[in-house]
């Protein structure tokens, strides 16, 4: 990958640097951006191993960065995008949280009347519309998480 001059944010202050790829164990790619102040890196010295930012003549020497510079960590961030054909984050979003609230109405009533069945259909309703329009879905993911939250 070519070094390509980034800008980025962290903790309130804005860094312009450079995005890059590292090499990791094995075919794992990571992607680097590392703040324009440390200067005078060879980009090709990055490893990460064990999920740490390393800089060294090879995989092998290689230790964890430090700016040789400051004596002191630069800012950087590093990351890596890898590819699964399922999803296990659903807990996690918005959409699973407002369905966890309906089942929790729904087990704190010790019995459901016609009124509060039609109340928690159309909770469900919303709830579908939600997931339909969550940018945190695909369209696939949607209509998964609607089978088996929405329509059992």
């Amino acid at each position: 990958m070519e070094n390509i001059p980034v800008s980025f944010e962290s903790e309130g202050r804005n860094y312009r640097g450079t995005l890059t790829s590292v090499h990791g164990a094995g075919t794992q790619v990571y992607y680097l951006m590392i703040d324009k102040s440390a200067k005078g890196l060879d980009f090709e010295k990055f490893f990460v191993k064990n999920n740490r930012l390393c800089y060294g003549q090879d995989m092998g020497s290689a230790l964890p960065y430090v700016d040789v510079q400051n004596l002191a960590k630069s800012e950087y961030v590093l990351f890596s995008i890898t590819k699964s054909d399922t999803r296990s984050d659903f807990k996690t979003l918005p959409v699973y949280q407002s369905y966890n609230k309906i089942l929790e109405e729904l087990k704190a009533a010790p019995e459901v009347s016609t009124d509060h069945k039609e109340k928690i259909k159309g909770k469900l309703r919303v709830l579908n519309i939600e997931m339909r329009q969550s940018p945190d879905l695909t369209e696939t993911e949607a209509k998964t998480l609607m089978e088996k939250f929405v329509m059992p």
